[in-house]
């Protein structure tokens, strides 16, 4: 009998890494044999409409979120044609009263664990992404769910221990979120790769049907952070190299900008791991005092390219990357992705 899977992830937001590591994971869950539909799940506050942007009333914030409005149009197209979505749903209310019922529901992954969406996503305390509205006696799991934080609030501990100890299986993507969990007394906990580490080259060059071509350096850079990664840009130009930028196109041509680029500079994890998909020369920037940058330190840890860090030395930029080693490595994370899966969909 195929198991019916749900899975409620941060599918909706305009990012790159958020939409296709939810297809990455379907895609996963359905080469299992599982049937498999998207919540459609997010409060109001997060539609992307013209009438939230000008609620913002700044200026700044107007234009940054219009922007959005128009990136989240091109994604949309990406969401269209390859996720199963369910209806929309804005509440968990909403959720309890009206989501058909599943065999099995999945959290993850993604920063659904986020601090600040568990206390004011639906402005107020939101425990959704901690499947508080599945029926009772359900198969619960998270695959690489993720705190996005090195602490928990203290004023969710509880809340969240309660919410996790109905779980069945419990899976994060960063040590961080290992340590948060055990500090709660929960130990059937391990570490798995984001999603996307799931799917591997082939199944991503089946998305690059006549994209154009990118040459010489990409540069995806998340949250403005341009100051941070000054010193190689000016260095590249410094050696006539060609520096490519761009944030406001569709989900396939993200993808071949990474794959057709010579090198990739990127303060964004999964501006990482297509790197390490494709097997590009690739610098890694952290981001200052951000509890975000464990899923980069976890994930190049796990594959021996922790160098691939930029800690000032530009002579790194370079330095040859040992793809065999790191792709045998990922070969053995990846398995225990699947593995955990496999356990999750063959348990009942």
């Amino acid at each position: 009998v195929c198991m019916k899977v749900c899975v409620i992830t941060f599918h909706w937001a305009t990012n790159y890494g958020a939409v296709l590591q939810t297809y990455a994971l379907s895609e996963t869950l359905k080469a299992q044999g599982a049937e498999v539909d998207i919540v459609d799940y997010y409060p109001k506050k997060f539609k992307k409409t013209y009438l939230n942007a000008i609620k913002t009333r700044h200026i700044k914030s107007i234009k940054r979120r219009i922007k959005d409005i128009s990136k989240d149009k091109i994604i949309e197209q990406f969401r269209k044609k390859y996720l199963n979505r369910t209806s929309y749903y804005c509440s968990d209310k909403q959720l309890r009263k009206k989501l058909p019922e599943y065999d099995c529901y999945i959290c993850g992954s993604d920063q659904v664990w986020n601090m600040s969406y568990i206390l004011h996503g639906e402005r107020k305390k939101t425990l959704v992404y901690f499947l508080n509205f599945a029926p009772e006696g359900k198969m619960l799991a998270s695959y690489a769910a993720s705190f996005g934080a090195k602490v928990c609030d203290p004023t969710l501990k509880e809340a969240i221990k309660n919410q996790l100890l109905k779980f069945d299986f419990i899976s994060v993507r960063e040590n961080t979120g290992l340590e948060i969990i055990s500090d709660m007394g929960i130990n059937n906990t391990c570490v798995v790769p984001d999603p996307t580490l799931l799917l591997k080259t082939e199944d991503y060059d089946k998305l690059l049907i006549d994209t154009e071509k990118t040459k010489g350096n990409f540069a995806y850079i998340l949250h403005n952070r341009y100051k941070d990664v000054s010193e190689i840009i000016d260095y590249l130009k410094s050696n006539n190299e060609a520096v490519y930028y761009s944030d406001e196109e569709s989900v396939e041509q993200w993808l071949a900008n990474i794959k057709n680029a010579d090198r990739i500079i990127t303060n964004s994890f999964h501006g990482v791991v297509f790197s390490i998909l494709f097997k590009k020369q690739f610098v890694a920037i952290t981001i200052k005092n951000s509890g975000m940058n464990d899923r980069l330190i976890t994930l190049l840890g796990k594959l021996g390219l922790e160098d691939r860090i930029f800690s000032g030395d530009l002579s790194m930029i370079d330095k040859p990357i040992d793809w065999e080693a790191a792709h045998k490595r990922l070969d053995e994370f990846r398995q225990t992705g699947y593995n955990y899966l496999n356990e999750v969909l063959n348990s009942k």
